[in-house]
Order: C-alpha cells, then sequence, then structure tokens
C-alpha cells in the first residue's frame, strides 16, 4: 500500500480568504467555511495568536476588536 491515511479535512486543502477590519467574526467563519465546503455547524474556527490555538467563540465582534487584524 503506497501514501498513508488521511482525514477529509486534511485533504481539503487550503483556501485564501480576505476580509476587512469591519467583518465580523460570523462573516470571516462563513467566508473560510464556504471556501472549504464545510457546513458551519459541522466546524469550530481556531486561531493561532502568541504561539497558542483558540477558538473563535465571539461571533458578534469585529476583527479588529478581536486583535486578528494584522496591518
Amino acid at each position: 500500500m503506497t501514501g498513508e491515511r488521511r482525514s477529509k479535512r486534511v485533504r481539503r486543502g487550503k483556501a485564501v480568504v480576505t476580509a476587512s477590519a469591519l467583518h465580523t467574526l460570523w462573516d470571516l467563519k462563513l467566508r473560510i467555511l464556504e471556501a472549504l465546503s464545510v457546513h458551519p455547524k459541522n466546524a469550530d474556527v481556531y486561531c493561532l495568536a502568541a504561539g497558542k490555538w483558540a477558538k473563535l467563540d465571539n461571533d458578534d465582534a469585529s476583527l479588529a476588536g478581536a486583535h486578528l487584524l494584522h496591518l
């Protein structure tokens, strides 16, 4: 047998998603999940910040308010 078995999540690949500081976390999550063809109820979105993974929970926060926007 050649190659190793990988999960569907790993096989989905990568996608480029753009957003502005005015978008909410919910808007960003929807863009990411649409790009990867994942239903929003079937996924949690995590962000790597300061060397730690954090789950993005506050859907109403803006990207600038959540400190996710880098200039």
